[in-house]
C-alpha cells in the first residue's frame, strides 16, 4: 500500500573548506561555520521502500543567525533526496 508524508523540523548545518593561498607563502586559510536551517519535505512508501525530498533553508551565514560570525557558508539552500528501505526492528 502506499503512504504519503509530510515533513517539517530543523537542523543545525556546518561546515569547513580551506583556502590555499599559491603566492609563495603557501598559506592556508580554514573557515568553519555553524548556522541553524528549517526543513520542510515531503514523500512516499510502499511496502518497504520509501523516496522523499527535503529542502533546507539556512538562517545567518557571514553575518551569523543571531549576531555571531558563522564565515561564509558554502551554501544557503539545499534540497536533499531520500530512497531507502524500511526495515521492521522487534515484533
Amino acid at each position: 500500500s502506499w503512504a504519503w508524508h509530510l515533513k517539517g523540523g530543523g537542523a543545525y548545518l556546518m561546515h569547513r573548506f580551506t583556502l590555499h593561498q599559491d603566492n609563495g607563502s603557501h598559506t592556508f586559510i580554514q573557515h568553519y561555520g555553524r548556522f541553524p536551517a528549517p526543513v520542510a519535505g515531503a514523500g512516499v512508501s510502499y511496502k518497504w521502500a520509501y523516496l522523499e525530498a527535503d529542502y533546507y533553508h539556512g538562517l545567518g551565514g557571514s553575518n551569523g543567525f543571531m549576531g555571531q560570525s558563522y564565515n561564509w557558508p558554502q551554501t544557503t539552500e539545499m534540497i536533499v533526496a531520500w530512497f531507502g528501505f524500511r526495515l521492521p526492528i522487534g515484533g
